[in-house]
């Protein structure tokens, strides 16, 4: 980009003004001349400008975020997946509990009533037995 401007004093002097925007790929020698075509005169000036002037960009940079952004979401992926995994483990166990606890729940309800069947046999096997002695009484007597 390149503007440049004129003035003429009271005197008929002029002035000149440019500006030129350089790049970093303009790096080196940037020349500027006057001509005076009347006089044959030139004036030439000349600048270096070095190639560290301009800041460039590290390539680092660019890979640094890619990786950085590449970690970061490796991080929450595994985040995740273990919370995930810790999770079904979870519910997994507490299925096992709850397996076990219905599981001695069950042996203790089937304890029970082969004690209550138990009971009921045992009361009527006494009653069997004492009805047995009566009979046999009553036989004996009889018989007599």
């Amino acid at each position: 980009m390149f503007s440049e401007t004129y003035a003429q004093d009271a005197e008929g002097l002029y002035s000149v003004e440019a500006a030129l925007v350089v790049r970093d790929s303009s790096s080196g020698n940037v020349t500027c001349s006057v001509l005076n075509p009347i006089l044959g005169q030139e004036k030439v000036m000349a600048i270096f400008i070095p190639e560290p002037f301009f800041p460039q960009t590290s390539p680092w940079k660019p890979a640094f975020m890619v990786t950085l952004t590449v970690l970061t979401l490796l991080i929450f992926g595994a985040a995740y997946y273990t919370k995930r995994e810790h999770t079904a483990k979870q519910q997994e166990r507490q299925e096992r509990e709850k397996l076990h606890r219905d599981k001695e729940e069950d042996q203790q309800t089937k304890e029970k009533v082969l004690k209550d069947r138990g009971d009921v046999l045992c009361s009527q096997l006494t009653c069997f037995l004492c009805c047995l002695s009566d009979w046999r009484k009553s036989v004996y007597l009889s018989g007599k």
